[in-house]
């Protein structure tokens, strides 16, 4: 995969719009991110089976799911029961996390809440990411806020500036407008507005967010060590998305 997606960082798989590498991302000690690690992604569970294959054909041996049990009940994944790659469900948020962010607007507070209420399970998904075979790709439903937080923290360990994390971060509203159009024809006018707000607050957003981990828990690995994730498992996924050559296989 790392040849291929070196000439791209977006994935066309078709059913699925907001799929990208990582890779490619300038980091403040010189160089990018490697490609071929981690790929960003909305659900898969609308992939048709050309697209099916081409996310193998691409490369990718792990998926990690983000979405909560009832989503996975309602669609449940499509590689859970595939052969040749490794399914590995994490739900980010914990079920009371969830009923509360759904009361408020502000998106910057539904994001620090998601950061504050979900410490150990976020770190247990970082602890898969260090140990589970590449290419990994992790998604949730839209790709956009779960994915693009854990996204956010990925490229924070490996140095990337927090100005490319923003910019990578409002790619997903440009990827998603199709899905936008589809979905707001069962949207009330108050979901409408959210999710409005939600994207042209988007760069605060998550530079709000960033700011909540320095300021409350000293940087994102503090966060993660706080919550149980050794530092040889930070140390690894920085050397996997920085060093030099093809990622290891796992």
């Amino acid at each position: 995969m790392a040849e291929r997606a070196a000439a791209r960082r977006h994935f066309d798989w078709e059913g699925c719009f907001n799929a990208r590498d990582l890779g490619g991302l300038p980091v403040a000690s010189g160089g990018a991110t490697r490609h071929g690690v981690f790929v960003r992604g909305d659900t898969i569970c609308d992939l048709t089976e050309d697209g099916r294959r081409s996310l193998l054909d691409d490369g990718v041996r792990t998926i990690v799911d983000l979405r909560g049990e009832q989503e996975l009940e309602r669609r449940p994944n499509p590689f859970a029961e595939i052969g040749g790659v490794l399914f590995v469900h994490r739900p980010l948020n914990d079920p009371g996390v969830t009923a509360r962010i759904s009361a408020i607007d502000d998106p910057t507070e539904r994001y620090r809440l998601m950061l504050d209420g979900n410490g150990e399970r976020i770190a247990a998904i970082f602890d898969v990411f260090a140990t589970c075979p590449r290419t990994l790709l992790f998604h949730c439903f839209a790709g956009r806020d779960r994915t693009g937080i854990v996204a956010a923290m990925l490229l924070r360990i490996a140095g990337v500036p927090d100005r490319a994390i923003v910019e990578d971060f409002a790619i997903s509203d440009e990827r998603l407008a199709r899905r936008y159009d589809e979905w707001s024809q069962a949207w009330s006018e108050e979901d409408k507005a959210r999710v409005e707000r939600s994207i042209v607050e988007a760069e605060a957003t998550i530079r709000g967010t960033l700011g909540h981990l320095d300021a409350r828990y000293g940087g994102v690995e503090a966060y993660l060590t706080t919550n149980g994730l050794a530092t040889a498992a930070i140390d690894r996924l920085r050397a996997d998305l920085i060093g030099p050559g093809r990622p290891p296989e796992r």
